[in-house]
């Protein structure tokens, strides 16, 4: 299932194997989804708890969120299998390799709250659209977090792009 690392990759040249490059962009594509769809979850939960019913696109839009919401937080599941996964250890600690060690433990920091937080938020979602008390506010709060980490993603990654040049950011376009 993984790429096998040549014995002399060195940092700037170890990448990412295919199906992991894959599931992250999966994930990024569904959780920019979840960010577009969230206007829609809000409208259609206020409308039913109104008992009031709400349109038919908005309803759908809804269930779209909830189900992409789920899909997520099962590839994520999947992700972190594959991270514990003793014949994938070569690619567990691969986004920090080479960096120094601030940036390094900010890596693993910000993909550990990453994981936390996508395995999470489906539950936490979930529970809010069965009125399950506080999960809503602890789902927004979740919202935040994620948000700010995605924008400190983006950021550490341009960093790695334009001004450290180091390789990082090319791992996991599967790109040299």
């Amino acid at each position: 299932m993984s790429q096998q690392l040549s014995p002399n990759a060195t940092p700037a040249t170890a990448r990412y194997s295919v199906l992991q490059a894959r599931l992250h962009w999966m994930v990024v594509v569904l959780v920019l989804l979840q960010f577009l769809l969230q206007g829609a979850m809000v409208d259609t939960m206020v409308a039913v708890r109104a008992g009031d019913t709400p349109g038919a696109g908005a309803y759908l839009l809804a269930n779209l969120h909830l189900l992409s919401g789920l899909v997520i937080g099962f590839l994520m599941a999947f992700r972190l299998y594959l991270r514990l996964d003793a014949s994938a250890s070569r690619f567990k600690d691969l986004a920090v390799q080479g960096s120094p060690g601030s940036l390094a433990l900010a890596a693993t920091v910000v993909h550990g709250l990453f994981y936390l937080l996508l395995l999470t938020m489906p539950i936490s979602g979930l529970s809010a659209w069965y009125e399950v008390p506080g999960a809503a506010w602890v789902h927004g709060w979740q919202k935040i977090a994620l948000l700010a980490l995605l924008l400190l993603h983006i950021a550490a990654a341009l960093l790695h792009l334009c001004l450290l040049r180091d390789g990082v950011f090319q791992r996991i376009l599967r790109v040299r």
